[in-house]
């Protein structure tokens, strides 16, 4: 994570959520600081499953943010 200006993660299941805070932590150091990369989680368009999962997590987890991409949603290639 030395060097980059954000991350990423799309969110099909639980187990991506640990992936994210994993690859989080090795960039953080479990705090966000100024300089430190964005942390993104985009829903899984693929499973209602990881759209749950996704806006229960951004609740309670603030440093991360909801990312969307509104032409998938609306069906646009």
């Amino acid at each position: 994570m030395a060097g980059c200006d954000e991350l990423k993660v799309l969110v099909h299941r639980p187990e991506n959520l640990a992936f994210a805070e994993e690859m989080a932590g090795q960039g953080l150091g479990g705090q966000r600081k100024a300089g430190s990369p964005i942390l993104h989680l985009q829903t899984g368009l693929i499973t209602v499953d990881g759209q749950s999962l996704t806006i229960h997590y951004l609740r309670r987890h603030l440093q991360w943010q909801l990312r969307l991409q509104s032409n998938k949603l609306q069906g646009v290639r």
